[in-house]
């Protein structure tokens, strides 16, 4: 309940209402954004929206700032509609203009032969949807993506392989760009769309009756209401078509499920898009997204502070170019918080269409974060010899070390690409060494006794195919040292634990 509570907390924050407590942005941080300008006759008010063509397409910066939130008006789609919430899809980082003709037009050139290809998909994904819904007049589908296959190749030279992308099918309103938050057929759209896809998980309750329902109760307000809402629209942990889930396939007992009212719903959607978008780590440990969710355990002044103190780093790091980059400061800002706050960890990671939990831990105190960092800096120096400060081997660093030695244990095989099968192995290596890392990441974060021994074992098995194998001596130079101070660590704060000095 922490956990829930807290994302609660956050989205309540948010100077949100109405559709935009469902909405997030389609990119997280720095990107840009493939705009396709479509030309439009008549009142754009009113449906059905008359296409004559594609004004021109150019590339511009994305933009997360706030008031962009409800422009884009951008929800993910269920993993199984052939429709979007909004004319809105993500492409992976660009790569060599002959590739992004591939990725544009498929292998063969023939988009639509290749189900693989994104004209296929605007073609058949995107946008036909919205002639059957009659906010497009009839043929525009065929009209645009007649012009899109022509005049989409002239940003292919342009599209920067540092960011991720997203193409916006937006329009031209006497030389501004509309986005689809800015068009009202496209907002009922959107809702038509949004309550058609809520409906699936609402239960409506309207039977009269004197005596008290817990089945018509809100799980977190408890607030009796007729319309309740379950949870697997905004975290997809569990769904209702699995088995050993709850309610799983039993339709009957869906009203058992853990269900919120809307205004609780808005509330916790609200909150996601706010973790997902400041409070997440992804580039600790390959695959895991890490969520830090704050609570305040006092007042939630400290938590308002808190999230505008946070913003405003992530935007300083934003203005910092690529050459510049620098570690980030994601657990070393939570150890510098002071007491009356507490964080939720969640490890998660995507799989397929489902989001699978590695690890949870709640009621995290800076303190004990903050004692964590000063136990790093101390094995550090007594390894080294040096003395060294704070600058420079912060907790993110320290934590962002395990994960990077321990991989470097993992036998290289050249032929591991050419050989499905020592390719499989080595993946399946280096998983292990993640999931070992994950556990003692998650020890540390609990309080617990860290497995110093599990972790010489491991690095003893693996120590001869280091020192032997094709690394350069600095390397095997440099990874053993971070070895003895993992030892080092591990013992000091073990020894913490039993009140040893």
């Amino acid at each position: 309940m922490g956990f829930l509570n807290a994302m609660q907390a956050i989205g309540a924050t948010d100077q949100k209402s109405g559709l935009e407590t469902y909405l997030s942005f389609p990119l997280r941080g720095q990107g840009k954004v493939i705009r396709v300008w479509l030309k439009t006759e008549g009142d754009s008010s009113i449906s059905p929206l008359n296409i004559l063509g594609i004004y021109r397409v150019d590339i511009a910066e994305f933009s997360d700032e706030l008031t962009m939130l409800r422009r884009y008006m951008y929800r993910k789609p269920p993993s199984s509609a052939t429709w979007t919430f909004s004319p809105i899809r993500k492409i992976d980082k660009p790569a060599s203009e002959k590739s992004n003709y591939v990725k544009f037009f498929g292998k063969e050139g023939i988009w639509k032969e290749d189900k693989k290809s994104l004209l296929y998909k605007f073609n058949n994904a995107v946008l036909p949807d919205y002639e059957r819904e009659k906010v497009f007049a009839e043929g525009s589908t065929a009209l645009i993506m007649s012009e899109l296959e022509t005049k989409i190749q002239s940003v292919f030279k342009d599209l920067d392989k540092n960011f991720s992308h997203i193409i916006v099918f937006g329009f031209e309103d006497n030389g501004d760009f509309r986005y689809p938050g800015d068009i009202q057929p496209m907002v009922e759209y959107f809702k038509r769309k949004l309550s058609k896809s809520l409906k699936g998980t609402v239960k409506q309750n309207r039977e009269v009756s004197t005596k008290p329902d817990e089945s018509r109760k809100c799980k977190l307000c408890e607030n009796e209401t007729y319309t309740l809402v379950t949870l697997d629209k905004v975290f997809k942990f569990s769904t209702n078509d699995k088995m050993n889930t709850l309610p799983g396939l039993d339709k009957k007992e869906i009203k058992y499920a853990f269900s919120v009212c809307e205004s609780c719903f808005q509330e916790i959607s609200s909150g996601r898009e706010k973790v997902d978008r400041i409070f997440t780590e992804r580039s600790l440990l390959p695959g895991i997204n890490i969520w830090a969710i704050p609570e305040a355990t006092s007042n939630n002044q400290l938590l308002r502070n808190l999230l505008t103190n946070w913003q405003e780093a992530i935007g300083a790091e934003k203005a910092i170019s690529l050459s510049e980059k620098r570690e980030k400061q994601y657990f070393s800002r939570m150890a510098a918080q002071g007491s009356g706050l507490v964080f939720h960890f969640v490890f998660w990671e995507t799989n397929k269409n489902q989001e699978r939990v590695h690890l949870m831990i709640e009621d995290v105190p800076p303190e004990r974060l903050a004692r964590l960092a000063s136990c790093w800096i101390d094995a550090f120096s007594r390894v080294s010899g040096n003395n060294v400060e704070s600058n420079g081997v912060e907790l993110d660093w320290a934590i962002r070390s395990l994960y990077k030695t321990l991989n470097t244990l993992v036998p290289s095989d050249k032929t591991a690409n050419k050989n499905k099968k020592n390719n499989d192995k080595k993946n399946k290596n280096e998983r292990f060494f993640r999931d070992f890392a994950l556990t003692v990441i998650g020890k540390m974060l609990q309080g617990s006794e860290l497995p110093v021994d599990a972790f010489k074992k491991l690095v003893m098995a693996r120590l001869s195919s280091l020192i032997h194998g094709d690394e350069k001596w600095e390397d095997i130079q440099k990874t053993m040292l971070y070895i003895q101070v993992w030892v080092e660590y591990m013992i000091l704060i073990n020894y913490e634990m039993k009140g040893v000095k």
